[in-house]
């Protein structure tokens, strides 16, 4: 299997896994929005931003080390040292860690909790460690490039957290603690599971433990954690910044039109970035650089193959997808969507394009480029948000998104050029604001019936004319397709 091929294969697993993860998405956004009003959902997205950052801090870059180290450790049947390693070191640091947050907690003012009450935050900060847990294992699958039962539990992870916090706010305890109680009890069910198979599989021992290993995962892990908390901070700052100029109402606004385009990034691009780490450094270390760099020219063209048409599609369709998914109290958030689906897709790209900097292991840039892209963020929020309210702050991200991505690839190409092809690129864009006139100017009712017609219509132009332009994909697709044939009608 080529390993163009194969990222397609191991995407496809992935992006089965988000479809489900995205239906998860677009099942609970209405019921919350509906639950809460929209100065609540503001807030309740505040925490949750909260819990993303400290989670970060707390995994102190374990599962970036986890992906970087496995092939190495596997290909030399090492893989007891490098589990016992992460296992039996990482899991008490990251407890030490989350102590370390319980007892600022402690000691911070209590007008910060005049609203929630401490005890809440006790119950997010012990959510953020079991997170933490599980994800320590659940990237053990990812590396291991186990990726149907990777979906697996990832699909129950959100559905149970769904699930469970649903039940509790509406029939025991009506109001945010519920909420995260159960989710609370719905991560510990998934920790127990994800242990016990893990240990039905590895064997963790302390004779296997190395220190040097560990010194490594750090020297690695922590930079790419300092950035990661960079680049959470980058992703969602604007959030805190909103709320201290115009207050929770638009909060909420920004929050719904931010956490709809997020979904449907994450749909495209978490399928394919979850793919291609593990196979890059599997073909860095068995076939070479050369191999790796054709490996990242196809990677971004097939990559943006999909989002621009994804990206111009939703921003066509934005203010009646909104309204109809969360009620026409939150319209008014369409109204960020085409700068926030922007600056989210075009920052997906880093993926293909910082692969130098993780190749080589310069995770140290990362940092150094995420703190310059949050500083200057932050300061375009608080120029554009006073003036301009929440379109500035979405304005603001795009800019500085832009801004971070042209600076992470003039370094990682100094380290690992490859070719793009800049010509099909430019022929997907072209044909990505084609259907986005089609789609834009179809006269249809601003119904499911309606929206759904042109989500068809657009696709389907786009995948025609595609496939009518570009002879390399359509020879592809048409081998693909008597390989195919040939295979159902080949005699058993």
């Amino acid at each position: 299997m080529s390993q163009i091929r194969k990222l397609f294969v191991h995407s496809s697993h992935y992006l089965a896994g988000q479809a489900f993860l995205m239906a998860a998405g677009f099942i609970s956004f209405p019921i919350f929005t509906r639950i809460f009003s929209v100065s609540d959902y503001g807030i309740f997205c505040l925490i949750n931003s909260s819990i993303f950052i400290i989670q970060t801090f707390v995994a102190h870059g374990t599962n970036h080390s986890i992906v970087r180290f496995y092939p190495e450790y596997k290909h030399t049947n090492k893989i007891d040292i490098l589990h016992s390693t992460i296992v039996l070191l990482g899991v008490p640091l990251a407890l030490a860690l989350t102590g370390f947050v319980l007892v600022i907690i402690r000691y911070l003012p209590d007008h910060l909790y005049s609203q929630y009450g401490r005890s809440l935050f006790y119950v997010v900060t012990i959510i953020i460690f079991v997170k933490t847990f599980n994800s320590l294992f659940i990237t053990v699958l990812r590396a291991d490039q186990r990726t149907k039962f990777y979906n697996i539990v990832i699909i129950l992870n959100r559905y149970g957290n769904i699930v469970f916090s649903l039940f509790f706010i509406l029939f025991l305890i009506r109001d945010l603690s519920g909420f995260y109680i159960g989710q609370l009890l719905s991560e510990l069910i998934l920790a127990t599971v994800l242990l016990l198979n893990f240990l039905a599989k590895y064997k963790l021992r302390l004779k296997h433990i190395s220190l040097e290993l560990f010194r490594s995962s750090l020297q690695f892990g922590l930079p790419l954690t300092s950035s990661q908390v960079l680049h959470v901070l980058l992703s969602y700052a604007d959030r805190y910044l909103i709320q201290f100029y115009i207050g929770s109402g638009p909060l909420g606004l920004y929050s719904a039109g931010y956490n709809l385009s997020s979904y449907l990034t994450d749909f495209v691009k978490l399928p394919i970035n979850k793919a291609i780490d593990p196979i890059l450094l599997s073909i860095c270390t068995s076939e070479g650089y050369q191999k790796a760099k054709h490996f990242l020219t196809k990677a971004l063209t097939y990559y943006l193959l999909l989002v621009l048409p994804v990206a111009f599609g939703f921003i066509a369709i934005r203010r009646d997808f909104i309204s109809m998914l969360a009620t026409p109290k939150f319209a008014e958030a369409s109204s960020i969507i085409p700068y926030v689906i922007t600056a989210n897709m075009l920052y997906a790209l880093q993926a293909v394009l910082n692969a130098g900097i993780i190749v080589y292991k310069k995770t140290n840039i990362l940092f150094i480029l995420r703190l310059l892209g949050l500083l200057f963020n932050i300061i375009l929020n608080v120029l554009f948000i006073p003036r301009y309210g929440i379109v500035g702050a979405a304005l603001a991200t795009l800019i500085s998104y832009i801004v971070y991505t042209f600076c992470i690839t003039i370094y990682s190409f100094r380290l690992l050029p490859f070719p793009v092809e800049y010509r099909r690129i430019a022929l997907y864009f072209l044909l990505s604001v084609l259907m986005f006139l089609v789609v834009h100017y179809t006269p249809l009712m601003s119904t499911f019936v309606g929206l759904s017609i042109k989500i068809i219509l657009g696709a389907s132009f786009y995948c025609t004319c595609v496939l009518t332009f570009d002879t390399q994909l359509r020879s592809l697709f048409v081998r693909r397709f008597k390989d195919s044939a040939l295979g159902w009608t080949r005699p058993a």
